[in-house]
């Protein structure tokens, strides 16, 4: 790996070779039993690779774990595959260094799929809007509004670039909350409507009146990147990215879900636009 295992990956680093060597197994034996190579069994027990929840569960049958020693080792492969920070932790270096952090990540995606419950996306806001919308979001007080919207502006060059995919799922309330004055509101909604026509870009709005396939827990972005996926969600304390292939197929399932729930193409537009100018 190119840093040191977080404590989780160290955890399961350490459970994976401590069940092999109680079965009294060789990496070979082990692999041989999974019908595995040799190659892949050494490079999860040094944490070359992290095991999914799926590799853990299968390890633990193999070498004969019992069932709870089984579901605790799937955890802690589960654990090893989520980052948490806090805001202060994410803000350490400013608000305009985080949105260089979050447009290094967009531009190393080829897709992104955001669900959006709350507010419009920060790659679709207007300049107005996304000063409000930091405003708001700076929990850690560290200012420094008018450097991270430009940047937050910059952001959004990536949505011009052709071979990248973005689709964009909002609620009828996130089109209806207004962080600023009816004028800041009409530049977003000419903005959004100028974005939602880029060749590259998908706008999906679910109204109130539709009954959704899932429920608003959370916003969450899906970023596939060349290699590996990975799930941001943010919250009021922080922010996790998730990374197991089980994590990222609860997600996918939910983004489709929502996504057959709302309005799409002129539909979705023409809703927006009655949604904000209300």
């Amino acid at each position: 790996m190119s840093h040191p295992p977080s404590p989780s990956q160290q955890r399961l680093i350490s459970a994976l070779r401590r069940l092999r060597e109680s079965a009294g197994m060789s990496t070979y034996q082990l692999a041989e039993s999974l019908g595995w190579n040799q190659s892949r069994v050494s490079r999860l027990e040094n944490g070359i690779v992290r095991a999914s929840a799926e590799d853990a569960e299968k390890w633990a049958r193999a070498t004969g774990a019992d069932p709870g020693a089984a579901e605790e080792l799937a955890a802690i492969a589960e654990e090893a595959w989520t980052e948490t920070r806090s805001w202060r932790a994410s803000h350490r270096k400013g608000l305009a260094a985080r949105q260089r952090e979050m447009g290094s990540t967009e531009r190393r995606a080829t897709e992104i799929f955001q669900f959006s419950p709350a507010t419009v996306p920060g790659l679709l806001q207007s300049e107005g809007y996304a000063r409000r919308a930091l405003t708001f979001g700076d929990v850690t007080s560290r200012g420094g509004i008018d450097a991270a919207t430009a940047e937050r502006m910059k952001r959004q060059d990536v949505l011009r670039e052709e071979g990248r995919r973005f689709e964009y799922i909002l609620t009828e309330g996130a089109l209806r909350w207004h962080p600023a004055p009816p004028e800041v509101m009409r530049e977003q909604l000419g903005h959004l409507l100028d974005l939602a026509a880029l060749p590259v870009v998908s706008l999906s709005v679910i109204p109130f009146s539709r009954t959704p396939a899932a429920v608003y827990l959370q916003p969450f972005t899906i970023y596939r990147i060349t290699d590996g996926t990975t799930v941001l969600i943010e919250n009021y304390h922080g922010e996790s990215y998730l990374s197991e292939p089980g994590q990222l197929s609860v997600y996918e399932r939910t983004f489709a879900a929502l996504r057959a729930s709302a309005l799409t193409g002129d539909e979705a537009l023409a809703f927006a636009r009655f949604a904000i100018l209300g």
